[in-house]
């Protein structure tokens, strides 16, 4: 008789699937870059690259050198490339940041200039309408006007009386009526004599000596 106790031998040992945490990483696996050391290296990287630039962030190479040279029509002086490459060297400019710092100053300048110079004209036009303002009686303007004209021909030279025109100081309200009183104070004397308006004499003596001959004081005898 068979044994009961015989043990199925068709059975096989269960096995237990491995510890996923067992599992280990592939050799050549790359790790997360550190987040702090890829901000400074970031960091780094636009400093170097804005190094030579304007605040617009264009890259450029400081140069050994500056190469400047002032516009066409420019009211800058000629020190002005020197004191224009000093700043760009300092800012750590490029050669083309520089020059457009130079191409930006003098437009600056010009614009100033122009302002002022169109605020001038508008005062110096004024300046005759002030001096005719003074005047009620327009012929007597007039007069006065062609009074200081024939005063400044006579005493000014071609070199003054261009300034005064192309200057507008000649209608100063303050220089006209002075020209005008010069005028006046030179202009000479009329002669006064006793004859009759009209009235004419051979012998111009004869009104003054009364008791002379033919222009020939008389003889006063004793």
């Amino acid at each position: 008789m068979a044994n009961a106790t015989t043990t199925d031998t068709t059975k096989t040992a269960e096995t237990k699937p491995a510890d996923k945490t067992a599992e280990t990483e592939p050799a050549d696996a790359v790790k997360p870059a550190d987040a702090s050391k890829t901000a400074d290296t970031t960091k780094a990287a636009d400093s170097t690259e804005k190094k030579g630039t304007l605040i617009t962030g264009e890259p450029g190479a400081v140069p050994d050198k500056y190469e400047l040279s002032l516009p066409k029509d420019s009211l800058l002086a000629e020190d002005a490339l020197e004191r224009i490459a000093t700043v760009s060297r300092e800012r750590g400019l490029s050669q083309e940041a520089a020059s457009r710092l130079l191409q930006d100053e003098s437009e600056a300048v010009k614009r100033f200039h122009e302002s002022r110079q169109a605020a001038y004209i508008k005062e110096r036009d004024g300046w005759a309408d002030q001096v005719k303002a003074a005047y009620k009686d327009d012929v007597k303007f007039k007069e006065d006007v062609a009074t200081v004209e024939r005063f400044a021909k006579k005493w000014f030279d071609k070199e003054l009386i261009s300034f005064l025109n192309e200057s507008g100081l000649g209608n100063h309200p303050k220089l006209f009526p002075s020209i005008l009183k010069l005028a006046r104070a030179s202009a000479p004397d009329k002669l006064v004599t006793g004859s009759p308006s009209g009235s004419k004499s051979e012998n111009p003596y004869a009104s003054m000596f009364p008791a002379s001959v033919g222009g020939q004081v008389a003889e006063v005898k004793g």
